[in-house]
């Protein structure tokens, strides 16, 4: 890709090295840029055409996670965030502040080419942090289907992050109700924890992160 610049955010020099390394391989950007701190990051970002951002979230100066939407709106700029942390309520968190991806440090080197060139189409990468994800076919779109309206409703609200307090406050049911609904979706779609629900709600385009 020609003109086409990335900037990697981390404080750890020789995972920037790896990362470096990897990125040059694909051939898709014609410049890398590397920061290591926040501050860093908007001086570059003030001075410096980015189009695109991997970002750490454990950085000396701060938590990455809150200068995503900073970037997402202030620039556009496409984040792909890395980070040590395997847990669904960040990778939920990241998403709903606008990053477009999401993976953990350990699947970097089998993941991160896939992420960059789906995040540059368009799209949305959400990190298969858990081999629950390695068969792709716990993602039928059929499934999803069969859930009734309401349930439908539920599950998009369950995969912007929501919990069940805030969907019951919000369509007006009890939490109970909304409690039992988010079990049903949750056998009907045979999954165990909402890191898969939010994945099926990318795949089918429910929810715009």
């Amino acid at each position: 890709m020609q003109d086409c610049s990335i900037l990697i955010v981390d404080d750890h020099p020789l995972f920037r090295k790896g990362i470096i390394s990897v990125i040059e391989d694909s051939g898709i950007f014609s410049k890398i840029i590397e920061s290591s701190t926040i501050k860093e990051t908007f001086e570059i970002l003030e001075k410096e055409k980015v189009d695109f951002i991997i970002l750490d979230l454990n950085l000396p100066d701060g938590d990455g996670v809150d200068i995503i939407d900073k970037i997402t709106k202030g620039k556009g700029i496409p984040i792909l965030v890395i980070t040590t942390y395997n847990s669904n309520i960040i990778s939920r968190d990241v998403f709903k502040k606008g990053a477009k991806g999401y993976i953990a440090k350990e699947n970097v080197s089998d993941n991160l080419i896939d992420a960059v060139k789906t995040i540059l189409l368009g799209g949305n990468y959400l990190d298969a942090t858990d081999n629950v994800f390695e068969n792709d076919d716990k993602y039928n779109t059929e499934l999803y289907f069969g859930l009734t309206n309401a349930e439908k409703i539920v599950f998009k609200m369950l995969a912007e992050g929501k919990t069940p307090k805030e969907i019951a406050y919000e369509t007006g049911k009890s939490i109970k109700t909304v409690e039992n609904q988010r079990g049903a979706i949750m056998k009907k779609l045979n999954f165990k924890t909402e890191v898969e629900l939010i994945k099926l709600a990318l795949k089918l385009n429910i929810i715009d992160i």
